[in-house]
């Protein structure tokens, strides 16, 4: 009975030999088993197509097949290609703010794999409307749409927001983007429309009717008088 293999192909990483425990030359006899162990080491100056291995499988009795494999050498993988380090300015408290982010590369024209591997405490990370958390992966196309939102008690250092890149074959490389959050525009305080108030000579102290000022920020409020009425006076209700 004959055995044997027909027309396999095979893909091999430079590490050109096919080697059992030994180099094999043209001629050799080999038991099916030492056959199938058979394993092919490339050279580190080729690529490329590196022809076939071809071998006859016979039985003894006049019964034979061929076999052959073809082997191919590629080059040795590069890892992804991104910006190693870099300073982000956001406002905070102004909502979602698109980081921009350069898309990685790799070399090879491998797929990269991205997975969130840190999220500073301040803050979220999102992509559009969804939150992100860490391990969460991520494409390419979707890194470029990343934006962070700061809340707007975190002026100052929020954190570093990290990423882990994988390519298919085993390169890796890593992305740290420090988040630096800025505290908002001041706004000014806000009051009401200039008042009225009529008295009476003699009569009862009238209140002035100031209506409520009020901050846009939240910040706490204080009132310094400019000017006052050239007749009259003015003071505390309880006075």
């Amino acid at each position: 009975m004959a055995i044997g293999w027909r027309y396999g192909s095979v893909r091999c990483q430079p590490a050109a030999t096919c080697f059992w425990d030994r180099k094999i030359a043209v001629g050799d006899r080999l038991s099916v088993d030492e056959l199938l162990a058979l394993v092919y080491r490339a050279g580190a100056d080729y690529v490329g197509w590196a022809g076939s291995f071809r071998y006859d499988v016979s039985d003894g009795r006049g019964g034979s097949v061929s076999g052959e494999t073809s082997v191919e050498v590629l080059p040795p993988n590069r890892p992804p290609m991104i910006e190693r380090g870099r300073l982000i300015v956001v406002v905070a408290g102004s909502g979602p703010v698109p980081l921009n982010l350069q898309q990685p590369l790799d070399p090879d024209g491998d797929r990269v794999n991205i997975t969130v591997t840190r999220i500073p405490a301040l803050g979220r990370l999102r992509l559009d409307d969804r939150e992100l958390a860490e391990t969460d992966r991520l494409t390419v196309d979707e890194m470029a749409l990343l934006s962070f939102e700061a809340p707007r008690h975190a002026a100052g250092s929020s954190g570093s927001l990290d990423f882990r890149l994988e390519d298919d074959r085993g390169g890796t490389a890593a992305m740290s983007v420090v988040l630096q959050a800025v505290p908002p525009p001041n706004r000014s305080p806000v009051v009401g429309e200039a008042q009225e108030v009529v008295a009476t000579v003699g009569g009862a102290a009238v209140p002035l009717g100031i209506p409520s000022p009020s901050d846009p920020d939240g910040d706490p409020l204080e009132a310094v008088v400019m000017v006052l009425p050239g007749a009259g006076w003015c003071a505390p209700a309880s006075a």
